[in-house]
């Protein structure tokens, strides 16, 4: 195995989609809570691919709190130009606390696992400009009971298209 760079920092921002349902009584409603995310990675180049660990912080447009720890694993395409083209895949853990006065706080976190696309251009040998689209599953649900009705919302999937800058070291 080749080392082509040491290490990877990356900071990233974009927008995301929370896509989420509930279901009582044998009704179900499905909803999404739409914002920006800021996220932190740090990571490792091998030959064709890299390895990484991050944390994501999202701002929703809702009483929503949310943040993601995720590891992933990205293969990298040789090109003969400054674009490299990549895929990878990630699981992670996801933190999802919905606050409101008129029902209990709602709690969903759990596990994530997802796949992504993108593509990174080359400034120089330590600066890279990445652009990426993310969709990560959930497996995470929390009951609340609002006036005796017991009420089970799911975190169902989460979606994200970025731009970061890579920093090469």
């Amino acid at each position: 195995m080749i080392v082509v760079k040491i290490g990877l920092l990356v900071i990233e921002t974009g927008s995301a989609n929370l896509a989420v349902k509930a279901s009582a009584a044998g009704a179900i409603a499905s909803g999404s809570d739409s914002g920006g995310y800021i996220s932190v990675k740090g990571g490792k180049y091998f030959d064709n691919s890299r390895v990484s660990a991050s944390y994501s912080f999202y701002n929703t447009d809702s009483n929503v709190d949310m943040s993601a720890f995720a590891v992933g694993y990205d293969y990298m395409f040789n090109t003969s130009s400054k674009f490299t083209p990549f895929i990878g895949v990630n699981v992670g853990y996801s933190m999802y606390e919905e606050t409101s006065a008129t029902i209990p706080t709602i709690d969903v976190d759990g596990m994530t696992y997802g796949a992504g696309i993108g593509v990174m251009y080359e400034i120089n040998k330590n600066f890279e400009i990445e652009f990426n689209a993310k969709y990560n599953k959930s497996i995470a649900d929390d009951t609340v009971t609002v006036s005796g009705v017991n009420i089970k919302v799911e975190a169902d999937y989460i979606t994200h298209i970025g731009i970061g800058i890579n920093y090469n070291f």
